[in-house]
């Protein structure tokens, strides 16, 4: 949830500029000088209440599904400010459908949470319930959600070997509504992990699957419906292999991140597998190339590409890579790297290809980014010169070893205060690591200048 003070603030002004743009505004304005000490009017209190209605469900509540906010319950706070709000937030059922962390602690401080989880179901009167609970906050209160599977919408849970039997005896197949579920499964046993696996085909309209998990994960990789998900997230540990067949089986997924393929050495030869919808793909490896699971795949609408290797790669990461973006014809936007030993070799082939040129954020973590690298990055000033990456707005890099002010001098080429007819696009974001903190002081002064006329710059120096 957002800041609520700060989110009427902009309504408060704009209807504080609305007053004041009025007939008589000037005498208004005549009257609060004459009167300096007197309460200035309450113009928030005359916001209509559609306006009140549109900042209580698009400010005062997390994105859709997300009842992970640690904040202050939405209702508990907008309830308690005056009668006015009071009424409003008693007629929005929304703001009652999320069960957040904050809402446990609020009624495990209660003397009597069962009457006030009753009261917050009633009050959302129907609407699909966010939860989110944990073994910590596990108490009679929280049974009373089991009789409303039917209208559960997103579940996050940290199961204990008390709450996955529950949830093995509850009848799922009721959860018509549950479209997201976010498991972390650490502190289970393995026959109850199996056991919670083997429920997910039970979930009818399941399409949002977050598991993290430090237990085998055959029967998960077995049960889950692979088919119908459209955003996924593995926190578990798979082979090559494993990872391979299970992406081929993800036809409908639009989101996939993965973690962690293991460097076992499978012996995989299959053709290409089209997942026509996949838009994004986050992948972490221990030192496979990045290339070597990409061989598998024909990706036509990836946007997205973030792998992060953990250890030394024995192969070029750039291998392939060119293979599989002209095989796919995707359109890359986004593209991070983190490989703090990537040879820069690599590095510079990466900027260099053709199908690459249309990415809009680039990220890189490698200890073997030198002047080299940043030289390249420069985009020439010349009429009819082409550079790298002209449609580049975000830049991220880290690790960078370069002589003083080249840097700068870089960033500069691809930022200007004014548009700039030569640049086909201006950086907007800028964020960089210099690996020695001691010898930047010229690239600290020109990018604090840069900062001061409006270029965003987040500096770790």
């Amino acid at each position: 949830m957002r800041d609520i003070p700060s989110a009427l603030a902009m309504v408060t002004d704009d209807a504080t500029e609305a007053f004041a743009a009025k007939p008589g505004a000037s005498s208004r304005k005549s009257w609060l000088r004459r009167r300096p000490h007197s309460p200035p009017p309450c113009y928030i209190a005359q916001l209509p209440e559609k306006i009140l209605f549109e900042i209580f469900m698009l400010h005062c509540l997390p994105p859709r599904w997300d009842a992970c906010s640690r904040a202050p319950p939405a209702p508990m706070v907008l309830s308690h400010v005056c009668r006015q709000w009071r009424l409003i937030a008693l007629s929005l059922p929304i703001l009652w459908s999320w069960f957040s962390p904050a809402v446990w602690r609020a009624y495990a401080e209660n003397p009597a949470p069962i009457l006030l989880v009753q009261l917050w179901l009633e009050r959302s009167r129907g609407c699909p319930l966010a939860l989110n609970f944990g073994p910590e906050r596990i108490f009679p209160a929280t049974r009373l959600l089991f009789p409303n599977i039917h209208r559960w919408g997103s579940f996050d849970v940290i199961l204990s070997d008390d709450i996955a039997k529950d949830l093995v005896n509850a009848p799922l197949e009721n959860a018509f509504l549950l479209e997201r579920l976010d498991v972390t499964t650490y502190s289970l046993s393995q026959e109850l992990h199996d056991e919670w696996a083997d429920c997910l085909p039970r979930l009818p309209n399941l399409r949002r699957l977050a598991w993290k998990s430090s237990n085998s994960p055959e029967l998960l990789l077995q049960n889950a419906p692979w088919s119908s998900l459209t955003h996924i997230e593995l926190f578990i540990s798979l082979s090559m292999k494993e990872c391979v067949s299970l992406l081929g089986l993800c036809t409908q997924a639009m989101h996939i991140g993965i973690g962690v393929v293991t460097s076992v050495a499978d012996d995989i030869t299959s053709v290409p597998t089209m997942l026509p919808r996949l838009a994004y793909l986050r992948v972490q490896l221990h030192s496979d190339a990045v290339g070597a699971l990409l061989r598998h795949f024909t990706l036509p609408s990836l946007r997205t590409l973030r792998f992060n290797t953990l250890y030394p790669s024995t192969t070029r990461q750039s291998n392939g890579f060119e293979d599989f973006v002209l095989r796919s014809s995707c359109v890359l936007e986004i593209l991070h790297i983190h490989d703090v030993d990537l040879h820069e070799d690599d590095l510079v082939c990466f900027l260099g290809m053709p199908c690459l040129q249309s990415l809009r954020e680039f990220k890189v973590t490698s200890k073997n980014m030198t002047q080299r690298t940043l030289s390249r990055l420069i985009y020439p000033n010349a009429p009819g010169v082409e550079g790298i990456f002209p449609h580049l707005e975000r830049l991220h890099l880290e690790y960078i070893r370069a002589p003083d002010g080249l840097l700068s001098d870089m960033i500069a080429s691809r930022w200007r205060p004014v548009r700039d007819n030569n640049l086909p696009a201006s950086l907007q974001n800028v964020g960089v690591v210099p690996h020695s903190i001691h010898s930047h002081g010229r690239d600290r002064s020109h990018l604090k200048k840069f900062a001061e006329q409006g270029l965003w710059v987040g500096m770790k120096w």
